[in-house]
């Protein structure tokens, strides 16, 4: 297939009507809305547990993250953050 047309069928692909390009996905608000004052208050709480007490004891990170049910993630990820520097990523489950 010559590239043009490849292009083309690529755009037609996007613009059919069900296809993954067609819509995008919206964020749904929560239902009740969250307190952004204990959501703030919790980050601060991870701010200084995790980043100004136990890093860069990573041992230690790892432990505090333990505790909060937290999973590393894969480096692929990491790297969409942290580019080519390294480092370990977390996802965690707040408010």
């Amino acid at each position: 297939m010559r590239p043009i047309a490849s292009a083309f069928a690529a755009l037609a692909v996007l613009l059919l009507p069900g296809s993954a390009g067609a819509a995008p996905l919206t964020y749904h608000r929560p239902v009740p809305a969250p307190d952004a004052a204990a959501q703030l208050a919790e980050m601060v709480a991870l701010f200084d547990e995790i980043c100004l007490k136990a890093f860069p004891d990573d041992a230690a990170v790892a432990r505090a993250m333990a505790e909060r049910h937290a999973t590393a993630m894969i480096p692929a990820d990491v790297r969409v953050y942290l580019h080519e520097d390294p480092g370990v990523g977390w996802e965690i489950v707040g408010r």
